[in-house]
């Protein structure tokens, strides 16, 4: 039996030309808030050239340098993503992967404050983003109590604040309306 091995003579200045690189693209993330985030990549050892790319997602990604472990990565919509950081080490690479799950924020809109001879008033609130979710909190009786366009009823004559508090997965945001009765 022949055994046949192959060797391959690099330069001696090549930068950890024996040295496997072991890249860590950092822990997964299922909830950022916005559409853009920090990118945790572990710091290439010296000489060695690291990568920033997307493998997967719903839009495009941009990164502020392709080759920073902690980039900042901008994406088109939200959505999950999954992201490669790759390092080469003279002829030696590897690569470890990120997912990511970016959320829009939203920008509650509460509508316009009033005033009305009564104890009930329509508060008629403006969701910002398709799909979102939303509730009313304050000083009376709301109903529907998760419409953006709701009754609500107080039990004597003011002034009062009502917060519509608008959500989108882990993001959220509020806003206050505040009516004369």
């Amino acid at each position: 039996d022949t055994i046949t091995h192959q060797v391959m003579v690099l330069d001696a200045g090549t930068p950890n030309c024996c040295l496997m690189p072991h890249p860590d693209a950092g822990p997964d993330n299922s909830g950022i808030c916005g559409l853009s985030y920090t990118m945790q990549g572990s710091q290439p050892d010296p000489g060695n050239i690291p990568t920033w790319t997307v493998t997967s997602g719903l839009g495009t990604a941009n990164f502020s340098s392709l080759n920073d472990s902690n980039a900042t990565v901008t994406v088109s919509q939200e959505g999950t993503y999954t992201f490669e950081w790759h390092e080469s080490a003279g002829n030696c690479d590897s690569s470890d992967f990120v997912t990511l799950t970016f959320y829009d924020e939203p920008l509650a809109n509460a509508g316009n404050n009033g005033e009305i001879c009564g104890l009930s008033f329509d508060l008629q609130a403006i969701p910002s983003l398709s799909g979102s979710t939303g509730a009313w909190s304050g000083s009376g009786t709301f109903v529907p109590p998760n419409s953006p366009n709701t009754t609500v009823t107080v039990g004597s004559y003011g002034n009062y604040d009502f917060i519509w508090t608008e959500t989108n997965g882990v993001c959220s945001n509020q806003d206050t309306v505040s009516v004369n009765f």
